[in-house]
């Protein structure tokens, strides 16, 4: 009666209008599965038609003197958006932006640098306002599926709860009570979070949110994720705001001020490219401070350079500028002062 032939892979689509002559063209395999449109046009209204798993299962089946059965599946792309309407354009604006598109997309390099130029001299040195294009789209998939146009109430902003302070103020030794009640309310996922994080400040003084995150994920000593983590930061750390640790986390009770190790976690910049980084996100730059470090790290803490002593200074200008890429003919002169830090004074 029936055969099972070679498989082939196949997709089940769900299909939200009339099917046309055309329908093959209003159909676009994207990542996350199939974006349909109603009319195939730049400002169309666009359906996204996504994977889920069905009861039923569907066979694709090839039928002349036998019935062969190819494939089979139990995954289906549903519409999870509903069709609302679509919304018109102005003639002008849509003339305008399909030529736009239709030159920046299509067109060879010098026809593109060439209508540049003539863009350049209508509408931009010449101040013309363009057309005003308003995309023509009412809802999203994923964004507004229920079409609930009640007034939304949006909860109030964070609020800012970590002790942060400056270098050379008094460090603090532990967490206030503003902030164990205002952590404390998320139950068991606090309790988790202290947990972990008690045992990680046990090895890690100095800390930025990537090396929490990494210990995560390298380690997979924990069931709580990246994101819920860092908001119980300030039970264990406080935070610098400015000076050579800007936005590092430091354990309580611990002063990096009086530590030298502690200038791997120092900015570098290059104001130029307004590129910052800390010495140790830079490999090349910390083996060589690291194994150096008589030669370019002072045991003293300066407010304006931190523990990098002239040197190091010397050494990480030229650093900069092998490293950070220029723009052509500029050549980098940096003084002392780049390197310095801000204090709020």
């Amino acid at each position: 009666m029936s055969n099972f032939a070679r498989e082939e892979s196949f997709d089940i689509i769900e299909w939200p209008f009339n099917i046309s002559e055309n329908f093959d063209n209003q159909i676009i395999k994207i990542k996350d599965g199939y974006e349909i449109r109603i009319i195939q046009k730049i400002d169309s209204k666009k359906v996204l038609a996504t994977k889920k798993i069905s009861k039923t299962t569907y066979f694709h089946v090839r039928i002349d003197k036998n019935l062969s059965i190819i494939s089979h599946t139990k995954e289906l792309y549903e519409c999870v958006t509903p069709i609302d309407f679509y919304i018109p354009i102005e003639s002008a604006a849509l003339s305008f932006y399909s030529d736009l598109y239709q030159n920046l997309i299509y067109e060879e390099d010098e026809k593109v640098l060439e209508f540049s130029k003539e863009f350049n001299k209508k509408y931009i040195n010449k101040e013309i306002s363009v057309p005003v294009y308003m995309p023509p789209i009412v809802s999203m998939p994923g964004i507004c599926g229920n079409y609930n146009f009640k007034d939304t109430s949006y909860k109030k902003t964070k609020r800012k709860i970590a002790i942060q302070i400056k270098p050379k103020e008094k460090v603090p030794i532990s967490y206030t009570k503003e902030i164990y009640d205002e952590l404390s309310k998320y139950g068991n996922l606090f309790e988790k979070a202290v947990k972990y994080l008690n045992k990680f400040v046990e090895n890690h003084n100095v800390f930025r949110t990537k090396d929490v995150c990494n210990d995560i994920l390298q380690n997979k000593c924990t069931d709580l994720s990246q994101d819920s983590i860092r908001r119980f930061f300030p039970m264990v750390a406080y935070l610098y705001y400015s000076g050579p640790w800007s936005f590092i986390w430091v354990k309580y009770g611990y002063d990096p001020t009086l530590y030298p190790e502690c200038y791997k976690f120092q900015d570098i910049y290059c104001t130029l490219n307004y590129k910052k980084v800390a010495v140790i996100d830079r490999p090349e730059i910390f083996e060589e401070i690291e194994k150096n470090k008589n030669k370019y790290i002072n045991s003293v803490y300066d407010e304006k350079h931190g523990f990098f002593n002239e040197k190091c200074i010397k050494y990480l200008k030229k650093q900069l500028h092998q490293r950070f890429f220029l723009p052509s003919g500029i050549s980098l002169d940096l003084k002392n002062e780049d390197l310095e830090f801000d204090t709020f004074d």
